[in-house]
């Protein structure tokens, strides 16, 4: 979960989230990267149970600078020819995390990539959002799902529509599926994208996690 320096407050339902959680420690660590948010409005971590781990990025632009490491592809020339450097796109999206942090959703398929060095001592990463109750996961996750699938989504009562769910998705921690993303371009060359919301040749449209992913996977 990422919450920006421009949140106020956490949700409402933190404390419920956070004693679900709690549930789920055998099998389950929940890593909430925030950007310098202040400690009136921070959970005391001493009453946080141990796989609630709360990580301080500092600020927005420290949080733009790891999310830029989806260009890691693209050459100084390639961006250039946009008028682009990285310099400039970690400002555009430091300016788009404060002024709209909801886009922060868009970068969920890249996580693995993008929080490489966080995610080292896992087998597995995934994506949820704090309006989820968790409970005892060990009890329905099972061991086929974390051993035989490389990637495991869970449905809630739509499982006729084929999509990989932001609710909550799981995920192999190995370069292959890591990389997987790089199939949506919005995220591999976001500084075309950048390049024309700078210029006024299109306008922002949020991008679904949940649609080029998905489809990007099942092409997969």
């Amino acid at each position: 979960y990422l919450s920006s320096a421009s949140d106020q407050s956490f949700p409402p339902y933190f404390d419920l989230f956070v004693q679900s959680a709690g549930g789920s420690a055998a099998l389950i660590d929940f890593l909430i990267f925030h950007t310098g948010l202040p400690s009136h409005i921070l959970p005391d971590p001493t009453t946080l149970p141990s796989n609630v781990k709360l990580i301080d990025l500092q600020s927005s632009t420290r949080l733009a600078e790891l999310l830029v490491r989806v260009t890691d592809r693209r050459t100084d020339e390639s961006l250039a020819t946009n008028d682009m450097d990285r310099t400039k796109l970690v400002g555009m999206i430091t300016k788009a995390i404060e002024h709209h942090p909801y886009i922060l959703v868009e970068y969920k398929p890249a996580t693995g990539h993008i929080f490489a060095e966080y995610l080292t001592e896992y087998s597995h990463w995934g994506y949820s959002d704090l309006d989820i109750i968790w409970g005892d996961t060990p009890r329905w996750v099972t061991q086929e799902e974390l051993t035989d699938w490389d990637i495991v989504t869970y449905s809630f009562g739509d499982q006729d529509r084929v999509y990989l769910r932001g609710q909550f998705t799981f995920h192999k921690n190995i370069d292959r599926i890591n990389q997987l993303w790089r199939g949506c371009e919005y995220l591999s060359q976001a500084d075309v994208r950048y390049s024309k919301l700078m210029k006024g040749s299109e306008q922002f449209k949020l991008e679904s996690a949940e649609g080029c992913y998905s489809a990007t996977v099942l092409n997969t």
